[in-house]
């Protein structure tokens, strides 16, 4: 008894500290990749991100919402990269280093930790491409790459607003 009571002052003064420990699913989103978001080849690495972390979603999420946005991903995602590869934007890609490592730590959860992770990555990674898609727009000197840009920034912001819903928690 003696030691609970010396104990307790510790204990009273850590609490808040303790309290303030955030879940897995509190943890904040990673931050965004920085890249120049008007060239073509950024905006391929960071598809291929999304493709990649989609194409681990469709194997190990557990949430069935989840599974199915991400084999739609990365479906999208493959006729991404042949509508760039049609407005001339062929150079081979990867992605950047922090991209990888996202990606292989993504690959190492499981469980519900797996989906969270998963829909904080692609939040980043679509808040990314639609900054690079709406940079484009703007500095594009070519028809076919306006295009692009104009349905790609529509599409991202509808996959936005598809991951914050799916990023609530369920009542």
């Amino acid at each position: 008894m003696k030691h609970i009571l010396l104990a307790l002052p510790v204990m009273l003064a850590s609490a808040p500290l303790m309290a303030q420990t955030p879940t897995p699913a509190q943890r904040p989103a990673p931050a965004a990749i920085t890249i120049a978001p008007a060239s073509p080849a950024m905006m391929q690495q960071t598809g291929m991100f999304l493709k990649e972390t989609a194409r681990a979603a469709a194997q190990k999420a557990m949430n069935p919402a989840i599974r199915a946005f991400a084999m739609a991903e990365v479906a999208e995602q493959d006729s991404v990269s042949d509508a760039m590869a049609k407005a001339g934007h062929t150079a081979s890609v990867e992605m950047t280093p922090m991209q990888t490592q996202m990606l292989q730590s993504l690959q190492a959860e499981s469980g519900v930790a797996f989906d969270t992770m998963f829909l904080q990555s692609q939040m980043m990674g679509h808040a990314e491409a639609l900054r690079g898609f709406m940079a484009m727009q703007q500095t594009s000197s070519t028809p076919a790459d306006q295009v692009l840009a104009i349905l790609g920034a529509g599409h991202v912001r509808e996959h936005l607003a598809v991951l914050q819903n799916m990023m609530r928690p369920n009542p």
